[in-house]
């Protein structure tokens, strides 16, 4: 491999692991200055117009759980990173027509905002 593409690769590793460790220290303080007890909150990495790369990165330092808010592009960074276990969230407006496209990757959908979804929904999930 190009050595400079390896230290580009690592630059960007430490870059994420940064960031990922300051938000997990931020969910922490919130967690125990809440008094909450129990499981700590799920962090769902937003990745959006972030490349498929940064993903399996975040992947590689512990992150389990991805959010889209668009279904192409989640839709063909799931099939890409379809072998890392990640569970996938969708979190923007879902439009009916996409409703087929998002049942085929997403672990849990964020924003259902009428009944007519929910049926397109378990359509496409009985298909």
């Amino acid at each position: 491999m190009n050595e400079g593409l390896t230290e580009v690769n690592a630059a960007r590793m430490a870059e994420l692991a940064q960031r990922l460790a300051a938000v997990q220290r931020r969910i922490e303080t919130a967690v125990e200055a809440s008094g909450r007890g129990g499981e700590p909150p799920t962090l769902i990495v937003v990745t959006k117009f972030h490349p498929a790369a940064d993903i399996r990165r975040l992947a590689a330092l512990g992150v389990h759980d991805v959010g889209e808010n668009r279904d192409q592009e989640a839709s063909s960074k799931a099939a890409e990173l379809a072998g890392l276990g990640l569970n996938w969230h969708f979190v923007g407006q879902l439009q009916s027509k996409k409703a087929k496209s998002v049942a085929k990757y997403a672990h849990a959908i964020h924003s259902v905002d009428r009944l007519a979804l929910v049926d397109g929904l378990e359509r496409a999930i009985a298909a």
